[in-house]
């Protein structure tokens, strides 16, 4: 969590968003995301 109140503090202090990424990686995709109402979930039915 402290991760985002640095990229806050740079964004603060006009740091562009692919200026932050460059210090700060994109955070990898969560185990909780699966199946998340954006992407169907394996195995799941559509209907």
């Amino acid at each position: 969590m402290e991760l985002v109140n640095v990229k806050r503090l740079y964004q603060s202090e006009g740091f562009t968003e692919a200026d932050t990424h460059a210090v700060i990686p994109d955070r990898p995709p969560s185990a909780k995301g699966k199946g998340s109402a954006g992407e169907p979930s394996e195995g799941g039915s559509t209907g």
